[in-house]
């Protein structure tokens, strides 16, 4: 059987119960209430917000409760100066100088250091770092919409001269796949292919570059489009590659709003490309999201660092009043023990705290009491 718990260890279970709870509502709504504040929430990912949030709050808590303990004890510390005037002076000069001792070394530090994590978040979120991102991602892009915009170009370049031609007659075929090639090497062009009305492949230039069976369905909607009158682009995943795809109907020569055929430009963006646009969008998109978060990173550092300048100010005064108690009591007793003298009581005798100074002291009393005894 368990020990039955006295009413007091109960009251007290309870409110250390109900602190904990408290505490952790209290993070909770700080943590909402300060993305909400922010609206960082639709920016950058929900996950990162409640833990940056999460740690800030719970710092803030705990500098509080330091807060709170030290008050406490300079409350205790001014109280039992008031009922020991003796110790009051002596005590007070221990705590304060200890207090001092550490302040000023851990203040010197706390804005060196406040100043330096500030001077390097903020180089972390260059704009310089920013904008050669951005032109990076710039340059990419627009190495993709030059693609396009070329194979748009030279497609229609190809269809006009078929044309102007009337390369898609039968007769003329062998004319059509010299033109293709032709055009092809002059334009330093992927694979072009030539489509019918009826979607059947005329001609087909490949290219080494481009793996073989990642030509363009016959059937696809892009042909069906293009056949539609439709000039349009596309870019389709190759393995790991892209493939930049320009589609372009050839009309007649009889009637412009007849399309006999379509012409089909590509080109190819090797993996090496790819994989470097990838690396770049993925780069520029991070470092957007982190600079979002760049004052609360800092506010993050900032507190702390606070936090540990208060645990080392906390336990210089710590020390100083452990310290104050170890001399004054003894200094006390001494104090009582020689009114006591005094009085005519000469069995009065000190306990030893220790063996420095004070402790000889309490010896040397000691001794000059039995003696007078004897």
């Amino acid at each position: 059987m368990e020990p039955s718990v006295s009413p007091e260890e109960r009251k007290k279970r309870f409110r250390e119960a109900l602190v904990i709870v408290f505490a952790i509502v209290l993070i909770a709504f700080l943590t909402k209430t300060e993305i909400n504040l922010t609206q960082l929430s639709a920016d950058a990912k929900l996950g990162s917000n409640i833990a940056i949030f999460a740690v800030i709050n719970i710092v803030i808590l705990l500098v509080i409760l330091l807060v709170y303990l030290v008050s406490r004890n300079v409350v205790k510390l001014f109280v039992e100066s008031r009922t020991n005037p003796f110790a009051k002076k002596l005590r007070t000069k221990l705590v304060l100088s200890f207090v001092a001792l550490s302040l000023v070394p851990t203040l010197l530090l706390f804005f060196a250091a406040a100043g330096f994590i500030n001077n390097t978040v903020h180089n972390w979120f260059n704009t310089q770092v920013e904008t050669s991102l951005s032109e990076s991602l710039e340059v990419a892009q627009t190495y993709y919409k030059s693609s396009a915009l070329n194979s748009m170009y030279y497609g229609k370049q190809i269809s006009n001269f078929i044309k102007d031609r009337k390369l898609l007659n039968d007769a003329n075929l062998p004319q059509l796949k010299q033109l293709i090639h032709q055009k092809q090497n002059e334009y330093n062009l992927g694979v072009v292919e030539v489509y019918s009305a009826q979607r059947e492949e005329l001609v087909r230039a490949s290219n080494p570059a481009v793996p073989k069976g990642e030509f363009t369905n016959p059937s696809s909607e892009d042909i069906k489009r293009g056949l539609a009158g439709e000039t349009l682009t596309r870019v389709n995943q190759v393995g790991k590659a892209d493939l930049i795809r320009g589609i372009v109907p050839i009309r007649s020569t009889w009637n412009e709003a007849d399309i006999v055929g379509v012409v089909v430009v590509n080109y190819y963006v090797p993996y090496s490309l790819v994989n470097k646009m990838k690396e770049i969008t993925s780069s520029y998109h991070e470092f957007r999201q982190l600079k979002i978060l760049k004052n609360p990173i800092r506010t993050a550092y900032i507190v702390t660092l606070f936090l540990i300048a208060m645990v080392i100010v906390f336990f210089a005064y710590w020390m100083g009043v452990y310290l104050a108690n170890s001399m004054t009591k003894p200094l006390q007793e001494l104090v009582d023990a020689t009114h006591a003298v005094a009085g005519g009581n000469l069995d009065v005798r000190i306990t030893s705290y220790s063996a420095d100074e004070i402790g000889m002291l309490v010896q040397s009393f000691n001794l000059m009491t039995e003696d007078l005894c004897t």
